[in-house]
């Protein structure tokens, strides 16, 4: 029995021989040794992705070895961020077997994250958990090894979930005396510029944390810039080229949340730089949880815009209130009173207020372009003097309201 029927045999609780029944027969996704299929489980009573091996195991005996890893490995792992594995089950001619998982209908973090702006807050989100399924990982001594968009499926609750093992990396069973076995290299466009820089063979940098993190750079700017790295390289040579000579990708252009945008951009930055600068996963996670979208004066803009719009209810509220006072103290002199016209250039001012609330900013703003800060505080000004004059406006109807209302009750 070699290590592959071995790892079946132990695993026979995950054994979903009969199962799997409505399997597609066109497969829906390919991957470098395998094809995915849909079909149904019977035991999970939901939709499945059939992974299935390409190759045949008859007389490979490193690919046997590696498919026995990854279904070790993978049956171990139990994360919020990583793609449960729910059994597996034997078929074709070499009676290969064949991992089974949900089937996910939202598809990969590429086409998902179209449907959200881009660079935004949530994008720091699945950044963020895509971060913490690789320190859950790389805790159990699995380097992922081909980590990109692709490869991240998304859940029905919208949650990142890392997948395609495939080419994983567990470092608990070694076959190298640098306690790292190696599979299938990963893509040549996410991949640390040492596993490509020409070296001496028995020095011959091998994937780890470090080259883990680099791709997450690379995951990084797919998110900013919705294009894979060195999109305008077509040729892998010219590539690997690129990455050995530090060429970095090009920083995308800004979003609608610029300081969201830039601060991911810089983390990006530091995921690419020599293995030892680089940062740790869980300092990516810190990062990602306190230093995104932080404003001049330390604030949070997303905080500050909620501060702003709360202000501007409480406003409506305390005139709303306010009526009852002008039922006692009506604030209005005799050419003040309402008419049509005098309406009409109150609701006027309203408008404007509303119109001019809109165009508001994050005071922040105006640190983009220090040649039009005065300009811009002059704007800031005005936009809040219309909307202070539009307050005043409103209350001035709820006094008029209120008087015509005493008039009415003593014309009865």
């Amino acid at each position: 029995m070699d290590r592959l029927e071995s790892t079946l045999s132990s695993l026979a609780h995950l054994n979903l021989a009969g199962q799997i029944v409505e399997k597609n027969v066109h497969a829906e996704g390919f991957g470098g040794q395998s094809d995915v299929y849909s079909a149904w489980s019977r035991r999970h009573r939901k939709k499945v992705a059939v992974k299935q091996v390409r190759a045949s195991l008859r007389n490979d005996l490193p690919l046997r070895r590696s498919l026995a890893k990854e279904i070790c490995t993978w049956s171990k792992l139990d994360h919020d961020n990583v793609l449960p594995f729910l059994g597996f089950f034997t078929e074709g001619e070499n009676m290969a077997p064949s991992m089974v998982c949900e089937w996910m209908e939202d598809g990969t973090m590429t086409v998902y994250m179209r449907k959200f702006p881009r660079g935004g807050a949530y994008t720091r989100t699945m950044l963020r958990g895509v971060a913490a399924g690789l320190s859950y990982l790389h805790s159990k001594k699995v380097i992922h090894a081909d980590l990109k968009s692709h490869n991240i499926l998304i859940s029905r609750r919208g949650v990142p979930l890392l997948s395609d093992f495939g080419v994983s990396l567990a470092l608990s069973q070694s076959q190298y005396s640098s306690g790292t076995t190696v599979a299938v290299k990963g893509t040549y466009r996410w991949m640390a510029a040492e596993l490509l820089r020409p070296t001496d063979a028995k020095a011959q940098a091998k994937p780890d944390e470090k080259t883990d993190v680099w791709a997450f750079g690379m995951v990084i700017y797919e998110l900013l810039s919705w294009k894979v790295p060195y999109w305008m390289l077509k040729n892998n040579i010219h590539v690997v080229l690129a990455i050995v000579n530090g060429d970095l990708p090009t920083k995308p252009d800004e979003s609608d949340e610029p300081n969201m945008f830039k601060h991911l951009w810089e983390l990006s930055l530091d995921c690419w730089k020599e293995a030892a600068a680089r940062p740790t996963v869980q300092q990516l996670i810190d990062r990602l949880s306190t230093d995104i979208n932080i404003s001049e004066d330390g604030r949070d803009e997303a905080s500050n815009a909620r501060r702003r719009w709360r202000k501007v209810v409480n406003a409506s509220i305390a005139i709303h209130r306010m009526q009852v006072w002008s039922h006692h103290e009506p604030h209005t002199s005799e050419n003040e009173r309402s008419t049509p016209e005098s309406r009409r250039r109150v609701w006027h001012k309203a408008v404007n207020a509303v119109i001019a609330i809109r165009r508001m900013r994050p005071s922040s703003q105006a640190t983009r372009e220090p040649v039009g800060e005065a300009v811009k505080m002059n704007d800031r000004r005005r936009l809040w003097h219309k909307v202070v004059n539009a307050c005043i406006a409103i209350y001035k109807m709820r006094s008029w309201s209120q008087e015509q209302n005493a008039n009415e009750r003593r014309d009865e």
